[in-house]
């Protein structure tokens, strides 16, 4: 099996299940995603991989071809076999707006064409844009953030995660345990919180004594509809 076909086997299932769903493009690139972050951490492991170097840059550029592609009627047995059958670029843009909410330094950086092509889609498919804030312990935050993740789908994308940005005269909980971490992720949903039934256990790492999980809808002036101003996707 290629290096491409196996990390493609664990999003297979997931992959046909979104077929002819109007966010096919959305949950679908985040598949993707999934790949592109295991062909990096093999990227990153060399000396732990039995895949040469060469075979892990052929995958990586493959799916990189795919971020801005139209992926409703790409079948994953085609990428099995690194085929695309006449793709199709989309040239949806970013409203700006949402971009002043999350702030340029965070969508432009060069590790997250991934995440600014992902909020494009979710725009375009009518999902709200939140913030999730949490104590979580240190040691157990990958866990965490792949068990949050696992719940979200398919209603839920979570974009990334950032150190909970601190404001002057804010009541935050004091606490000596380096052992802990405040996170922010940024979400995009289909469906309030709430409707979700999310489970918070401490064994996936969460911290809940300290202080409970809370959830921010980000409030972005922008109608889908309306003729607003945009800006470029990485052109």
């Amino acid at each position: 099996m290629s290096l491409l076909s196996e990390h493609l086997s664990l999003i297979q299932d997931r992959w046909k299940n979104t077929s002819g769903l109007l966010h096919t493009n959305l949950l679908r690139r985040a598949l993707l995603r999934e790949v592109v972050l295991r062909l990096h951490a093999e990227h990153s492991r060399l000396d732990q991989t039995t895949h040469p170097l060469k075979e892990i840059k052929r995958a990586e550029k493959f799916i990189a071809q795919l971020r801005d592609l139209d992926l409703s009627s790409i079948k994953i047995q085609d990428l099995l076999q690194y085929r695309l059958v006449n793709p199709k670029p989309l040239h949806q843009r970013l409203p700006s707006e949402f971009v002043d909410a999350l702030g340029a330094r965070r969508l432009d950086r060069f590790d997250r064409k991934w995440e600014k092509r992902l909020l494009t889609d979710a725009v375009h498919c009518m999902w709200s844009l939140w913030c999730f804030d949490a104590w979580i312990s240190v040691f157990q935050a990958e866990r965490f953030h792949h068990q949050f993740a696992e719940q979200l789908w398919p209603h839920g994308i979570v974009l990334f995660v950032e150190g909970y940005p601190n404001k002057d005269g804010a009541s935050e909980p004091q606490i000596k345990d380096y052992s802990l971490w405040k996170g922010r992720w940024y979400v995009c949903l289909s469906q309030d919180p709430e409707a979700l039934s999310l489970q918070w256990r401490s064994e996936d790492g969460i911290h809940l004594d300290l202080e409970a999980p809370q959830w921010q809808k980000l409030k972005v002036n922008f109608k889908l509809s309306a003729k607003a101003k945009t800006t470029s996707l990485d052109e």
